[in-house]
């Protein structure tokens, strides 16, 4: 499964405090409860992915293209690719030097 969000978080993490918003606030802005604030800092850890139906909301509330998010979000999910392969080979090569 593929799972990672650094570069998203990265932004989401930077925007945020420079705009001197908490987690919470955040959430507030992009439609969560104000409860969900850990979800944001859940997102800003990479423990999970920020949904693609709220970029709009993301990017109004970080002050950032929607063009910005969708660009990172694909960085993300090609980087999460390519480990997925080189992991793949990597273990691919450790069976058959085990043969």
């Amino acid at each position: 499964m593929i799972h990672q969000s650094n570069e998203v978080a990265k932004l989401m993490r930077e925007k945020r405090r420079e705009l001197k918003m908490s987690q919470r606030e955040l959430s507030s802005r992009v439609g969560f409860s104000t409860k969900e604030g850990q979800f944001i800092s859940n997102v800003e850890r990479q423990k999970c992915q920020f949904p693609i139906r709220y970029i709009s909301k993301l990017a109004n509330a970080l002050e950032v293209s929607e063009q910005t998010i969708i660009d990172l979000m694909a960085q993300d999910y090609k980087n999460a690719i390519i480990k997925e392969v080189l992991n793949a080979h990597q273990l691919f090569n450790q069976t058959t030097n085990q043969l």
